[in-house]
């Protein structure tokens, strides 16, 4: 009995190792940053970022003017096609946030708030407008294709509008990923069968 009992927790302890290995985990974070306008950089330094204590938290911020702040995320390294992105408010968001996700261009550096000149550009011609819930954002990337693994999330909508969001760091399983197809982006669906005479 000792002897059984020996061999299954080695067996378990060989079933933990493997599935645990090395490379991130599902709830281990993804890179994220962000770039505002409220930090800018100048001859003698950045200029005081008074928001500068909300850490790692992911903040997009839209101003009559346009967009004040914005953020960006990467989908896990070898991760299968992106079909969507689920993240969740640090608190309550001011006004009514309007969120595009644009493919983002470009390396990027991960970091909270950082200068505005440091910002990577983005693409907003194709994007996913994000669908808010009371406690979170979710966009559906599936039309991105490979783009959908940099993403640039932006204050958009044809009327600037005037808000504040701010997300939590986000993991591995912000994402819904999906089989991929040759080029990376999502399998083609299957074709229906003929129909029958």
């Amino acid at each position: 009995m000792n002897g059984r009992r020996r061999v299954l927790a080695l067996s378990a302890a060989c079933t933990v190792a493997l599935l645990g290995g090395s490379g991130a985990g599902a709830t281990d974070p993804v890179p994220a940053g962000s770039w505002t306008q409220l930090r800018q950089q100048a001859p003698v330094g950045d200029t005081p970022d008074l928001r500068a204590d909300q850490g790692a938290d992911l903040a997009v911020e839209g101003g009559v003017g346009g967009v004040v702040t914005f953020s960006a995320v990467q989908a896990p390294s070898g991760a299968e096609a992106v079909r969507g992105l689920t993240l969740t408010f640090r608190e309550p968001p001011t006004g009514t946030p309007v969120i595009w996700a644009c493919p983002a261009r470009g390396p990027w550096q991960p970091g909270s708030r950082q200068a505005w000149q440091d910002r990577p550009d983005y693409d907003c011609a194709s994007h996913s407008a994000g669908t808010v819930d009371e406690d979170s954002v979710t966009w559906d990337l599936s039309g991105l294709g490979v783009a959908a693994r940099s993403i640039a999330l932006v204050p958009g909508g044809e009327q600037p509008a005037a808000f504040t969001a701010l997300f939590h760091p986000p993991a591995a399983t912000a994402f819904t990923l999906g089989a991929a197809g040759r080029d990376g982006g999502p399998a083609p669906a299957p074709e229906a069968p003929p129909a029958a005479e």
